[in-house]
């Protein structure tokens, strides 16, 4: 049985999506999270980024870093469900210098941009879409443990539809 104390002094909004009632916050009682840092092409990754404002964080001249993240949700207020979130860090306005730049940036917390963010359950779809605006999309992601390793896979990734499409 969970204690539920921390919880209970945060006032909650009721909210209805799409005929299911949860509260906002959602709370995550029970999570494993494996996160990883790749660099990656600056240009690959601000091509991507949604505004010129924002400064990739950079590693070297010529590489951003990509994060990617996993997440099994065993026990939340949105049900059990698995998330794997594919993440840019970034600045806003001012790039910062070249490494150095880069670990003092996360030592403040930088901005991410969340580029793609699979998850395994339709209200989790559902909610992170509708309320928080988040990229999400179903996608089939497992997790296994064996010999003090955990290993998380993602496949079967159901993209939505485009606009006007049928």
């Amino acid at each position: 049985m969970r204690d539920l104390q921390f919880y209970q002094q945060v006032d909650h909004l009721q909210k209805d999506c799409r005929g299911r009632a949860f509260s906002l916050p959602v709370f995550y009682y029970d999570v494993t999270a494996v996160m990883a840092g790749f660099l990656t092409p600056l240009e690959k990754v601000q091509a991507l980024l949604p505004s010129l404002r924002m400064k990739p964080l950079r590693a070297t001249p010529w590489h951003a870093v990509t994060i990617i993240s996993c997440f099994e949700y065993r026990d939340s207020d949105a049900g059990p469900y698995n998330e794997v979130a594919i993440a840019f860090p970034f600045t806003l306005d001012k790039s910062v210098p070249v490494l150095t730049g880069l670990l003092g940036e996360i030592k403040r917390g930088p901005f991410a941009y969340v580029y793609k963010l699979p998850v395994t359950t339709e209200i989790a779809y559902q909610f992170g879409v509708e309320f928080y605006n988040y990229p999400k999309f179903l996608a089939t992601i497992d997790f296994t443990r064996e010999n003090n390793w955990i290993r998380c896979r993602l496949a079967d990734i159901s993209l939505p539809s485009p606009p006007g499409s049928s």
